[in-house]
């Protein structure tokens, strides 16, 4: 299954006013979730023992150097803010 982690952000501004997003740019690149968890587990975080990279068909928790938070998605929480101080 092909799957990808939605994230939102949300500015409370004052008591009255909250901004929030959960924007498609706030969300992971794609990954696959396998039914064959790899052997190691980290307690808090069931999901990434079946997470593997699309690209090379491996687990994440095999490959060295992946980083999973893109800059895509850090350019998705910049721009978030952008637009919210453009318009208050």
């Amino acid at each position: 299954m092909t799957g990808r982690y939605r994230n939102t952000i949300s500015f409370v501004f004052n008591e009255n006013t909250c901004y929030s997003s959960m924007d498609d740019s706030l969300a992971t690149e794609p990954f696959l979730l396998v039914s064959k968890p790899h052997r190691k587990r980290v307690h808090g975080f069931p999901l990434d023992s079946l997470s593997k990279d699309i690209a090379s068909g491996k687990y994440y928790y095999d490959i060295a150097a992946k980083d999973v938070s893109t800059s895509a998605l850090e350019d998705g929480f910049k721009m978030f803010f952008i637009r919210l101080f453009e318009n208050i």
